[in-house]
């Protein structure tokens, strides 16, 4: 019986589990595989193409999958399907058609509604009592194309990005593996409606984005919290710019809205601070100590304010004062 001859891309140790299981897949031959890279090196420290080498499989180096060169070498090789997990390239329409049933991603977000590198923090940040992963066919666009397979999972105000990424990688190889043979089985839905739309794109994080805005909501103010969670933590500072980051927090639902001073403390207990949202309230309950550099309790006094004001914002203006200053002197 032939089998199906896959191309296999990506990057870590998921990709190199998932790459182990398709291997022992009976109607499926992984032609070559082409791990992440970065210049010269492995993205992954070699974690994929150890695999590769322990498995027996050719693994080429390319820094553009959309190459013609790359692109030649996948029509030479006559690959059926190519399988993408973790390598992070906007994929082209001539690459796509190089393969006769184009390129299955694995994407963390129950797409279209989390599409982008910033996917699991961004609905996170948004409040969703769902997450999920999807495989697609991609099309020019990121994170779109036709659905191929969706698995949704329930997750409650206070799950942490941490949390969620553990869930979502539960089992992955599974899931591609069975996304792999759904697409050779004639099993995916290729009615209207199963192709994906705008629905919501999260880019990566820019300069200033993990600030608190204290004038923002309470829930949104403990999302921004809880979706940078041992990736990007949220920064906050006092008035005399000292800059602390937060690793925990919890929303008071026991205060009614109010109008107050934005960015005040208003309340201390054992477990933290509360302090003054544009609404309510939220409980900061752990931070990073600049001078010691490890978590604790945050101890400010009730009446202490944090800056309301965009610290990269804020940056700005003195350069601009500054720069202002500086052509005044020479004016």
């Amino acid at each position: 019986m032939s089998k199906y001859k896959l191309l296999f891309l990506g990057q870590g140790i998921n990709a190199a589990k998932t790459l182990e299981l398709l291997n022992r897949e009976p109607s499926l031959k992984i032609s070559f595989c082409a791990p992440r890279m970065n210049n010269n090196s492995w993205f992954d420290e070699g974690i994929l193409a150890k695999k590769c080498d322990e498995l027996g499989i050719e693994k080429i180096k390319s820094n553009d999958m959309n190459s013609a060169e790359f692109i030649s070498i996948v029509k030479e090789k006559k690959i059926d399907l190519i399988v993408n997990l973790g390598h992070h390239q906007l994929f082209k329409k001539f690459l796509i058609k190089s393969a006769k049933f184009g390129i299955l991603n694995y994407h963390p977000g129950l797409l279209p509604y989390g599409r982008g590198s910033g996917a699991v923090v961004g609905e996170i940040m948004n409040g969703v009592s769902e997450i999920g992963r999807t495989c697609h066919l991609v099309d020019k666009h990121f994170d779109r194309g036709l659905v191929v397979k969706q698995e949704k999972f329930n997750i409650s105000e206070n799950n942490t990005l941490r949390e969620v990424s553990k869930t979502l990688q539960v089992d992955i190889d599974i899931f591609i593996r069975d996304s792999v043979l759904n697409v050779f089985n004639g099993k995916v839905d290729k009615s209207e409606n199963n192709y994906l739309g705008f629905g919501r794109y999260y880019p990566k994080f820019v300069v200033g984005d993990d600030c608190i805005d204290w004038n923002s909501t309470s829930v949104n103010i403990h999302n921004k919290i809880r979706a940078r969670v041992d990736e990007k933590y949220s920064v906050f500072y006092t008035k005399d710019l000292t800059k602390y980051l937060v690793t925990k927090s919890e929303l008071a639902h026991e205060i009614d809205e109010y109008i107050s001073v934005n960015g005040q403390v208003i309340d201390r207990t054992e477990n933290g601070v509360l302090v003054k949202t544009s609404d309510t309230a939220v409980w900061i309950n752990e931070i990073v100590d600049p001078k010691t550099n490890k978590k604790s309790i945050p101890k400010f006094k009730i009446g202490t304010c944090f800056q309301t004001i965009n610290i990269s914002d804020f940056i700005a203006i003195l350069q601009k004062l500054k720069k202002d200053s500086n052509n005044d002197i020479s004016g």
